[in-house]
């Protein structure tokens, strides 16, 4: 247990380090509204939909996400970690549903998600692992 809070600091720092600079650089690309963005989130969730066509993110790319890997592979030793996403999502972003059911290689996805409930205070840190089959 000591180990993995240990690693869940350290990726709360580098997060912490790196976010100003991913906010930045979304806001010289230009970072829109979306009315109504919540429903863009309605879907039938019983339907399989490999990759989401509707979405409103920012793609950063793995300029600094990178720096993560060496932490994630030491809380999942057994497992191939494989860096795909990065993306910021603004105040009204969004990913629409979907099952990456198209991903057959992956036997569990890891997200690492930072929320921050205002802009400077109350951050937190969060892992959340799904199970896709």
């Amino acid at each position: 247990m000591q180990k993995n809070t240990n690693l869940n600091s350290k990726i709360l720092t580098l997060a912490e380090s790196i976010v100003p600079d991913i906010i930045y650089r979304s806001k010289l690309t230009g970072i829109k509204e979306v009315p109504n963005w919540e429903s863009h989130l309605e879907y039938d969730f019983s339907k399989d939909i490999p990759v989401s066509h509707d979405s409103y993110y920012i793609d950063f790319g793995s300029r600094n996400t990178g720096k993560f890997m060496h932490i994630m592979q030491e809380l999942y030793p057994d497992y191939n970690i494989i860096d795909s996403g990065h993306y910021y999502y603004p105040k009204t972003g969004y990913m629409g549903w979907h099952t990456n059911s198209n991903n057959l290689v992956n036997e569990f996805t890891l997200y690492i998600v930072m929320v921050s409930h205002s802009l400077d205070t109350n951050k937190e840190m969060t892992l959340l692992q799904t199970m896709t089959t």
